[in-house]
């Protein structure tokens, strides 16, 4: 795609689920920095009482921190993800109209910048593209890492700062993900073991630094999927990345589709969650 101009086409969806409320948000800027050949999309997914005022304010803050780093992030996009992640968690974590003692949000940004597609991530919200093989067949790639005790350095990180890891128990059975504990406590209780805010658990080795993987966009790159743990617990990344190639032509149909599958997905293994998702369709 050198030398051309990228044209993007999008679409996102996003439903509570059989939760009560809605926790994610996404954020989507096109033209980014004013420039044509610049877009950025991102997904957030809160957790704890005030998960959903925590993905909303990093949503709002973002854009003003993308702002404000511009011409080093021109320069050096990843030392400038990691510094904006850095002063977006304490940003969160110092506003008094959020409770983030036992609340915070993931967080995953694509960024399409100079014929690359720069991704970075907090927690277990992902990104998946789509990339067509030498038969020309499509396939599914996980861009990013999902940020949970079942990753050995993340586990290692967490108990060597004196966290608890393992599953609820309820008697002698354990029931879902393994969880983050403060000693004998039975709090945070986090599923991530990266995130934005989250006070008590950044003292159990719980950290706000992305993981970022700078993809050079090509040909066989057709498009990217962003979405929050609900869109991953009720479809593969390969049926997610089948739905999308074939819906191409709309990605906002794609989309739609994503999120009701997802909602059967979790309805079939009695999982309650959020879904949301954005699907970005390169054009050539």
């Amino acid at each position: 795609m050198s030398g051309k101009e990228m044209v993007l086409k999008y679409g996102s969806s996003s439903d509570c689920g059989r939760r009560p409320y809605q926790q994610d948000d996404y954020l989507i800027i096109t033209n980014l920095f004013g420039l044509k050949n610049a877009h950025l999309f991102a997904v957030f997914d809160g957790h704890g009482d005030d998960g959903a005022k925590a993905s909303q304010y990093i949503k709002k803050i973002l854009p003003d921190f993308l702002n404000k780093y511009q011409s080093k992030f021109l320069q050096d996009s990843v030392a400038t993800l990691n510094t904006i992640y850095d002063e977006m968690a304490d940003m969160l974590c110092e506003n008094e109209d959020i409770d983030t003692y036992i609340s915070g949000t993931t967080a995953v940004i694509a960024i399409f910048y100079d014929n690359k597609l720069i991704i970075s991530n907090v927690g277990d919200s992902r990104v998946v593209v789509g990339i067509e093989d030498e038969k020309g067949n499509i396939t599914a790639k996980q861009m990013t890492v999902d940020h949970n005790c079942y990753n050995k350095e993340e586990y290692d990180r967490i108990i060597s700062k004196g966290g608890r890891v393992e599953a609820l128990q309820f008697g002698e059975e354990s029931f879902g993900p393994l969880r983050i504990f403060k000693g004998s406590l039975p709090y945070p209780g986090l599923v991530v073991s990266r995130s934005l805010g989250d006070e008590v658990a950044r003292r159990l080795g719980v950290i706000s630094k992305p993981d970022i993987k700078i993809l050079e966009i090509d040909d066989k790159l057709k498009f990217c999927v962003l979405a929050t743990d609900g869109v991953w617990d009720g479809l593969s990344n390969e049926e997610v990345v089948e739905i999308v190639h074939a819906n191409m032509d709309n990605p906002q149909r794609a989309s739609e589709q994503v999120t009701q599958g997802s909602l059967d997905g979790m309805d079939k293994l009695q999982i309650d969650d959020n879904t949301t998702n954005v699907c970005v369709v390169l054009s050539q």
